[in-house]
């Protein structure tokens, strides 16, 4: 009995985790493409953002430099800005490592970062009054594979659909069996249970970040046929989520939802 109950319970906790709309985290590294060799590294939880760059300076020597405490602004929550330090301390080898102080930290500029979407943004910061601007998006590390069997399910809301019953909001349990070949792209999401829906198309890895679409069919349910778009999808060892926008065939209105789950051991 408990090895039945055990996906919705799973499920349960998994939407009282996952809003239908959380702002978008941006934790990553980040780097231009064409110019290997340097990044930044950006660490978020919740609204406040933390970065270090891996840069050089003048004499082409490794420069180390930190954004601490940034907050997110902006009416779309897509922006953070603050104060650019470098530091000084202990050397590595050095035992006991001893803490910095105020006297080992000097801020050399300021930073923002304005993000155009969960996968690229715009760079700005100083540096002893240098400028640089850099157009940044998220680094890859290795190709991620979402194929597995996941308790979870999937939420959905919409409003002015025709059909009523897609309107206003609701979620379904269930089991979630992933077919995806990583680095090529190619993805079967199958809902065993909840709405029974099979989404096929293509996922795009930036990052540790997913986008995709393709068309889904769902059995018994009123979004029946249509078209669907993923953005901000994450996934790794254990979970996976994608934040879904459906447009059923039958329907002039878009639905909004989200996908997930953790992965069954």
């Amino acid at each position: 009995m408990m090895r039945k109950l055990l996906p919705a319970i799973i499920a349960a906790l998994w939407f009282a985790a996952l809003p239908a709309r959380a702002a978008t985290n941006y934790q990553d590294m980040w780097w231009v493409p064409s110019e290997s060799g340097w990044g930044v590294n950006v660490a978020q939880q919740g609204n406040t953002m933390f970065a270090t760059w891996f840069i050089y300076g003048a004499t082409r020597q490794p420069l180390w430099l930190v954004m601490s405490n940034a907050q997110r602004s902006g009416t779309a929550g897509n922006t953070f800005t603050g104060a650019l330090f470098q530091t000084v301390g202990t050397p590595f080898s050095q035992l006991p490592f001893a803490p910095l102080t105020a006297g080992d930290v000097t801020q050399v500029g300021t930073a923002t970062f304005t993000f155009t979407d969960a996968k690229s943004g715009t760079l700005s910061y100083t540096v002893n009054g240098a400028q640089v601007v850099k157009q940044i998006t998220r680094q890859p590390l290795e190709n991620v594979s979402l194929a597995g069997t996941y308790g979870g399910g999937i939420f959905r809301s919409a409003s002015g659909c025709t059909t009523p019953a897609l309107n206003g909001t609701s979620s379904g349990t269930s089991l979630i069996q992933i077919a995806h070949t990583a680095g090529a792209g190619a993805v079967t999401i199958t809902e065993v249970g909840g709405f029974g829906c099979r989404f096929t198309g293509s996922l795009t890895q930036y990052g540790s970040s997913f986008e995709g679409s393709g068309t889904y069919q769902c059995a018994g349910d009123a979004l029946l046929n249509g078209n669907w778009t993923a953005t901000e999808g994450s996934g790794g060892e254990a979970t996976f989520a994608l934040r879904l926008s459906l447009r059923p065939l039958n329907d002039t209105c878009t639905v909004t939802g989200s996908i997930g789950g953790f992965k069954q051991q």
